[in-house]
């Protein structure tokens, strides 16, 4: 396989790719991806990156998110009944 590198190919990889971990492709499309991933070490990194970066965003903040809302910004939207 010529590299991964040329013209948009890099972007539109991702995107299939994000489409796959998503659960957006259809069987077809989910099938020759999977080979592809099996055949191509470099395609299967991407896959990686890739979900690891999803899964970075998806815990992004979580820290905060059962902290309570400050008074001030409840009352500076009129929900401080």
């Amino acid at each position: 396989m010529t590299s991964l590198r040329q013209s948009g190919a890099v972007e539109t990889l991702d995107a299939t790719i994000d489409d796959y971990l998503a659960g957006r492709l259809t069987a077809d499309e989910r099938s020759r991806l999977e080979t592809l991933i099996e055949e191509n070490p470099e395609v299967r990194r991407r896959v990686d990156v890739l979900r690891a970066q999803e899964e970075a965003l998806r815990h992004l903040g979580s820290d905060i998110l059962d902290e309570p809302v400050p008074d001030r910004l409840l009352q500076a939207l009129g929900l401080d009944d």
